[in-house]
């Protein structure tokens, strides 16, 4: 099985537990097509054996092009998923404090 890895290319890893882009780098493609991973900065390992399908040569921060999802991702999929019927809602927003300008009852 071939990769279009190599070890030393700057890449990003798709995490699902953080559902982002993760800047690294190849440290090694396995023989069964698995990518092995390490931090940019040379701290260690990311990922021992990353899925190909989860690895992209790197975008410099830049979101997909239009059209490409992130793996695993419905098309069109955006924002955090909507609650059920019949689910409570969510927190709500904390109220902003008055300033003392607009207060109501005038400062001593």
């Amino acid at each position: 099985m071939s990769s279009e890895f190599y070890a030393g290319q700057k890449v990003e890893y798709f995490s699902p537990s953080y559902s982002e882009w993760i800047e690294c780098k190849v440290a090694a493609v396995r023989p069964d097509g698995k990518v092995k991973l390490e931090h940019i900065d040379g701290t260690g390992v990311l990922k021992e054996a990353a899925d190909a399908s989860r690895v992209r040569a790197y975008q410099g921060g830049k979101p997909p092009a239009a059209g490409k999802a992130a793996p695993g991702a419905k098309a069109g999929a955006a924002g955090p998923p909507k609650p059920k019927a019949g689910a409570p809602p969510g927190p709500a927003a904390p109220k902003k404090a008055a300033s003392p300008a607009t207060s109501p009852t005038p400062g001593d």
